[in-house]
């Protein structure tokens, strides 16, 4: 059994439209399209509320449509009723869609704003159809350009040389460059213009402009920017010239990302790359500028580096450890001895393979393997609690907490001050980074006893020396542990500092050569 369609009724199908027109801002067209709302989802669209008007179908007296419906009860009139705007009047209507979208509009811009009736393609077309008041046809946006709101991308104002030098003088100064064909995009301060299509407009002779070549060679002939197509020879003599003095000047030899060649006006290393690669300029090399330099200059390749040997290594480790008491790690950057080579590319020529090398090794291995009696601690974990029964000892021993620069380690083989600093800032042998040896002692060093490190006289010495024997009916040795468990000083420091001269000491004595000296009988 068919299901009877529901009834429709007047103020039901007005109620709809308002609906449609609140959410749209137009009126509802007598096409397909759905209703709003739970009507539409049961499937109503506005071609079925035409035909039951015009037929009289579900209820309605028939003999009507939609949008004779729409003009009698909503006063919307169709398309060819509808009272012809004045050019003022559309002006207004744009300036309005202006302020409320931050454009202009156009022909595909919808519905006009306060005037659902209205479409911009229909007020687009009317105008290229009829024309406005004055009976000239045009269109919208021949409109809006006469009256200078927005530019006619299809008919745009003609330019003159003067007014792009201008454009170009700007571009300098505001970027430090020239514009370029390519690169420089959109004309600072100057909308709907570009600089690629000035150079097509320079070329083709279009929009009032001779046609002189393009923007490279307007540049060229009123600015005197030289045009890289015009660039005057070039010789391989020259460039190993400027070449030279860039390296007297920096201390490293140019790349095509150099910039401008010093002292030569209107070169630059990129284009002086790009004509020893294509041949350009009168050079028939066909290489780069890195090769050439490789090949008159002896510049390193970067492709093809120089073998190395584990002698070699070896040699330029030595140095660095008789320079700064350390070994070297593969952070410890350029080598002094070749400025070239870099610890880090050392590391990984031996860890790779490459260079001559065998692979499958380190900068510590090496070093550990053949440098086993000075280089047995290096990597060896590290705790700041053992360094600081180090420091404290040092400190006890000489009088001064240590530095980077203090040494070697007492009594700790391999193991130097210079290289916990290192382990310290760089994070390395299990220690945090970010430190240093001098701040760690600054937050958490903590003397062992009052008076520790002050200076030692004889007279101090013998003094504790006659106390020691007072109490314990014998003279110490350096084995005696405390001088007193009150004062804290030990007898082996004491001994350490008369045989090597801290604190105050001539160095060159000892504890019982002290005492054998100034007492009958030690």
């Amino acid at each position: 059994m068919a299901v009877k369609p529901a009834q429709l009724a007047i103020k039901q199908i007005l109620a709809w439209a308002d609906a449609h027109a609140k959410r749209y801002h137009r009126w509802p067209p007598s096409n397909t399209s759905t209703v709003p709302g739970k009507a539409g989802r049961a499937g109503m669209t506005w071609r079925k509320i035409d035909d039951a008007l015009n037929f009289g179908m579900r209820g309605l007296p028939g003999g009507s449509s939609l949008a004779k419906l729409l003009a009698q009860e909503r006063d919307k009139r169709p398309y060819f009723y509808l009272i012809p705007l004045t050019n003022d009047q559309i002006l207004e209507l744009a300036d309005r869609h202006h302020r409320r979208t931050g454009t202009w509009p156009n022909r595909d811009s919808g519905v006009v704003v306060g005037a659902p009736d209205r479409s911009w393609s229909a007020i687009n077309a009317r105008l290229r159809t009829y024309g406005h008041e004055h009976g000239r046809r045009f269109s919208l946006a021949s409109l809006l350009a006469e009256t200078n709101r927005k530019r006619n991308p299809a008919n745009p104002p003609p330019l003159t040389i003067a007014q792009i030098l201008q454009w170009a003088d700007a571009h300098y100064a505001h970027t430090g460059e020239w514009p370029q064909r390519k690169k420089s995009g959109p004309v600072r301060n100057a909308a709907g213009e570009s600089w690629p299509t000035i150079d097509s407009y320079l070329r083709n002779g279009t929009r009032k402009l001779p046609a002189i070549g393009g923007l490279a060679a307007l540049l060229d002939k009123y600015r005197n920017i030289r045009n890289k197509a015009s660039a005057p020879p070039v010789t391989i003599e020259h460039i190993l010239d400027w070449a030279d003095a860039h390296h007297r000047r920096t201390g490293n030899w140019p790349t095509a990302q150099s910039g401008t060649v010093h002292g030569v006006p209107n070169e630059n290393w990129l284009s002086i790359n790009g004509a020893l690669h294509f041949g350009r300029r009168g050079l028939r090399t066909r290489i780069s500028l890195a090769q050439c330099l490789v090949q008159y200059r002896g510049k390193r390749d970067l492709r093809n580096p120089p073998r190395l040997t584990a002698k070699q290594i070896l040699g330029w480790a030595d140095a660095f450890y008789k320079r700064s008491g350390d070994w070297p790690a593969r952070h410890s950057g350029r080598l002094e001895e070749d400025p070239q080579e870099k610890w880090s590319t050392i590391h990984a020529a031996l860890t790779n393979g490459t260079r001559g090398l065998r692979g499958r090794s380190s900068l510590v291995k090496l070093l550990s393997k053949h440098r086993k009696t000075l280089y047995r601690r290096k990597g060896l974990p590290l705790k700041r609690s053992q360094i600081l029964d180090w420091a404290a000892a040092h400190h006890e021993l000489t009088g001064k907490l240590p530095n980077k620069k203090s040494g070697h380690v007492r009594d700790i083989p391999g193991e130097t001050w210079a290289a916990i600093d290192a382990s310290l800032r760089v994070g390395s042998r299990t220690l945090p980074s970010g430190s240093s040896l001098a701040e760690l002692l600054k937050r958490h060093y903590t003397p062992a006893y009052q008076g520790v490190g002050q200076r030692l006289t004889t007279e101090k010495i013998l003094k504790w020396a006659d106390d020691f024997r007072r109490r314990l009916g014998r003279w110490p040795t350096k084995k005696s542990a405390f001088v007193d468990p009150s004062r804290g000083e030990k007898w082996s420091t004491i001994d350490l500092a008369l045989r090597e001269g801290h604190r105050g000491l001539t160095a060159g004595s000892s504890l019982h050569k002290l005492l054998r000296e100034n007492r009958s009988n030690p």
